[in-house]
């Protein structure tokens, strides 16, 4: 069983159980802010040391969506052309919607050239 350290002084009795140096007397006000201070500083490094391991994680992270989206738009203007030029050979046209989506509507075109038969 963990000991307690206690103190009779007026005006009542004051324990601490398993306290740190500085807190078994709470009149040894010197102890009492040293170990608060040691310990305040301890946990400030230690936020300090988190933030900017979080922060790491935050900027790779970014990086990697930035690449991603490039990527995509990259894809996507490839396909666009690839689509461009496939309806084209096929004689479609293709016209784009005024929505701010990037569908567009094929229509074929009808041939008017007849062969001589």
């Amino acid at each position: 069983m963990p000991s307690r350290t206690c103190s009779t002084a007026p005006p009542a009795r004051w324990c601490a159980p398993d306290a740190a140096p500085g807190y078994e007397d709470p009149s040894n006000n010197a102890a009492y802010v040293q170990s608060n201070t040691t310990s305040l500083t301890s946990q400030i490094s230690d936020l300090k040391d988190r933030e900017a391991t979080e922060q790491e994680m935050i900027n790779n992270y970014q990086t990697m969506i930035e690449a991603q989206f490039t990527a995509m738009e990259t894809t996507l203007a490839t396909l666009q052309s690839q689509s461009a030029q496939l309806a084209a050979e096929l004689g479609y046209t293709t016209s784009s919607t005024s929505s701010s989506s990037s569908a567009s509507s094929v229509t074929p075109t009808t041939s008017t050239s007849s062969t001589g038969s």
